[in-house]
């Protein structure tokens, strides 16, 4: 008898526990407000992914500098240094490297730091999207007796090499629910669509070019039917 009211007592205690987490997580989640292109983020610098999602960058005023905070564009002159200082809880002074900083958000305009750069976020959403531009480097070699034709099956390579280095604009995709960053190819994309059973096997029963042509349609769509939420003000 006595086993039998001990196990009642646990699963009344289980089922109490349970709801106080229910009760919990609706309040918490109650703080969350879905994204739409009209909503105000904070101006600040992310250090962590998690700032971005909480709308709780680290506020210019604590921000340790001789740049006058009033400027429009304080955050991105800040930012120009390897290494930025703030005022911490205790009221010590902190110096972080910017190499370690998420991104930051000015004048209502998301920056995410990428490729050794600050890069502006296109699209805010489950998925997101940005352009960065990279510098490539290449060895090319002068040909000095053919200079206006090679072969390389008759003519070996001649002259000297030289380092060649282009810019290009690289296209990415943010996963919101983790902040992680990838490449924007079909794979990483329809892997993303893929947590839309319904949205994902509309995409992928397009021909390849209708997708190519879709594509920022289907992000938007996406997004729209799995809107990320942001803590509010």
């Amino acid at each position: 008898m006595q086993g039998q009211i001990s196990f009642q007592m646990r699963k009344t205690l289980f089922f109490l526990l349970l709801y106080t987490l229910t009760i919990l997580a609706h309040a918490q989640d109650s703080t969350r407000v879905p994204y739409t292109p009209d909503f105000e983020f904070k101006d600040g610098i992310y250090l962590t992914f998690e700032q971005f999602k909480n709308n709780s960058p680290l506020p210019k005023y604590k921000i340790v500098t001789n740049i006058d905070k009033e400027s429009p564009t304080f955050l991105a002159e800040v930012l120009k240094s390897d290494t930025i200082y703030f005022i911490g809880n205790k009221g010590e002074i902190i110096a972080f490297p910017k190499s370690k900083i998420w991104g930051y958000c000015e004048n209502n305009t998301v920056f995410i730091y990428y490729n050794k750069k600050f890069n502006r976020v296109i699209i805010i959403g489950k998925i997101g999207f940005f352009i960065s531009q990279v510098t490539v480097t290449s060895t090319v070699y002068d040909n000095m007796m053919y200079p206006y034709y090679y072969d390389p099956y008759y003519y070996p390579i001649s002259g000297s090499p030289r380092t060649v280095k282009n810019d290009e604009i690289v296209r990415y995709l943010i996963d919101f629910n983790t902040g992680q960053v990838l490449p924007f190819d079909y794979k990483n994309l329809e892997a993303l669509l893929s947590s839309d059973t319904d949205l994902y096997n509309e995409y992928i029963s397009l021909s390849k070019r209708k997708r190519k042509k879709l594509i920022f349609m289907y992000i938007r769509r996406f997004n729209e039917r799995n809107p990320l939420y942001i803590k509010k003000n």
